[in-house]
């Protein structure tokens, strides 16, 4: 199974999940993984943060920012 495009994250139980279109599959096949299944499409979801750099779990996205911060973490690092 490969990766075609991530359309949205979201989080779920605690645990980061992104909404998968498969490559050679339509719309009606799109499934939602958790990150940890994804581990071979860093790309992707590299280029869907870059188009959607507000999303939830961006390094921009502010419940991102706090937790870093909170964690004693440079944000700028982060998001680059």
């Amino acid at each position: 199974w490969e990766v075609e495009e991530i359309i949205a994250p979201q989080k779920y139980r605690n645990t980061k999940h992104f909404k998968v279109k498969w490559k050679g599959f339509g719309l009606q096949e799109v499934t939602w993984e958790p990150e940890k299944n994804l581990k071979n499409a860093p790309e992707k979801i590299k280029e869907f943060y870059q188009k959607n750099p507000k999303a939830y779990g961006s390094p921009t996205h502010h419940s991102f920012r706090r937790i870093t911060q909170q964690r004693g973490g440079n944000v700028k690092d982060l998001a680059s």
